[in-house]
């Protein structure tokens, strides 16, 4: 039984483990994440297995031992592992959530934020006082709860969660249907102040939720988040057919997303072979930075393989936060998405803006993008730090009110 099969357990199985290796401390570490203060859709159940997922391999190489509390919460103990190595697991799960407050908050102190460190052989003592402390609440919580035990939400009730058999139906039943009416576009759109709007280019993506409404409107597709990533490689694929038919109808060029699998795959080949035919536009591939970071060496090998065919590419999903960490040249991006929130003007402080301010002069203007724009207020904020591509409903409404769709080319 895993620990996140077994978690109701794991506050009491943490304590008991911690004295008992009171006399063994000698080279052992901790780490606790605190993704119970994460947003509730961020911690769903799948959310959780994919983090503790993420510990296996240090867990197996520093004879470690890890605790998936009731909270959601996890705990690792390592032995004779450095920092580095532990942290490089908690920067790959900084960047699954990197769309979540808890992520922003500054973890240059021990405890607080998305995590806390403990160095076993100086924080034994508040170690096992913060252990005893998570088990008193577990324990507080689950006699409030008796004797009905009310169950936390992890997707809408009214929807079932997606299993294997129903994947198969759903990718049974989209083989044989047109996925066209189902494909959306969304422009990109250069704008200065005090002029129009200017399309550059278009996302075409396919819209989950017309899948669902038309297939299984009682099913949550994400609920499962290895499901969820086998249907969007399943998807990337199929669109691949469509697409190359659709760019040569089509003035502008085209983003679309992908993932890594999906560029290296003998669908992209055939499509790669047919667009050849059909059209001399410009396609770029929209990766995210979940799937570079996990395959470094095979997002390398695609960036090579694509480029060397005219394609470019972009990083989607960035956050102030994330934005400086990347290099665009050193890792060979064409463009980068920077996601905007209502509140980032408000919560960013002066220090995170000069350094974004930094990075978008590092990457160049037309090279960042500012996407999920629901108001004039994003378009000030972007203009404020150096940006001048946006995307979102916002854009959209200016194109499609007024203004009108104009060609970057006209």
């Amino acid at each position: 039984m895993t620990p996140l099969d077994d978690h109701i357990d794991q506050e009491y199985h943490l304590a008991e483990y911690i004295k008992r290796i009171e006399r063994h401390v000698e080279g052992r570490r901790a780490v606790h994440l605190h993704l119970s203060a994460l947003l509730p859709q961020n911690r769903r159940r799948h959310h959780i297995r994919i983090a503790a997922n993420s510990f296996e391999g240090l867990m197996a190489r520093s004879d470690g031992q890890m605790f998936v509390l009731s909270n959601r919460d996890i705990v690792a103990v390592v032995k004779d592992a450095t920092i580095a190595e532990i942290d490089e697991v908690v920067l790959k799960l900084r960047f699954l959530f990197n769309n979540d407050p808890l992520t922003a908050v500054d973890d240059g102190v021990k405890r607080g934020g998305f995590c806390s460190w403990y160095d076993l052989e100086q924080d034994y003592g508040q170690f096992l006082t913060a252990a005893e402390a998570l088990r008193a609440a577990a324990a507080e919580i689950e006699l409030e709860l008796q004797p009905q035990h009310i169950r936390q939400p992890e997707e809408p009730p009214s929807l079932a969660t997606m299993t294997p058999r129903r994947l198969d139906k759903l990718l049974s039943q989209v083989k044989t249907m047109d996925i066209e009416p189902m494909m959306r576009r969304r422009s990109v759109c250069a704008i200065t102040n005090g002029r129009p709007p200017i399309a550059v280019f278009n996302e075409l993506f396919v819209s989950l939720a017309d899948l669902q409404q038309t297939i299984m409107p009682d099913v949550d597709m994400e609920s499962d988040r290895w499901l969820y990533n086998y249907l969007n490689e399943w998807l990337d694929r199929r669109a691949l057919k469509v697409l190359a038919n659709l760019e040569a109808d089509i003035s502008q060029s085209t983003s679309f997303n992908v993932n890594i699998a999906t560029l290296l795959s003998p669908e992209f080949l055939e499509f790669d072979r047919k667009l050849r035919l059909l059209t001399k536009k410009t396609l770029i591939f929209e990766l995210q930075p979940v799937d570079v970071f996990e395959d470094m060496s095979g997002y390398m090998f695609a960036r090579d393989f694509v480029r060397a065919r005219g394609y470019r590419i972009c990083l989607d999903r960035l956050t102030y936060l994330t934005l400086p960490h990347f290099d665009r040249r050193r890792f060979g991006f064409d463009f980068e998405k920077l996601i905007w929130e209502p509140g980032l003007p408000r919560d960013i402080d002066a220090q995170a803006r000069t350094e974004l301010v930094a990075a978008v002069q590092e990457a160049g203007p037309a090279s960042i993008i500012l996407s999920r724009c629901d108001r004039e207020e994003a378009i000030a904020f972007g203009h404020q730090i150096g940006i001048t591509l946006f995307q979102g409903p916002y854009v959209d409404k200016l194109l499609g009110t007024g203004y009108g769709p104009r060609s970057a080319a006209s």
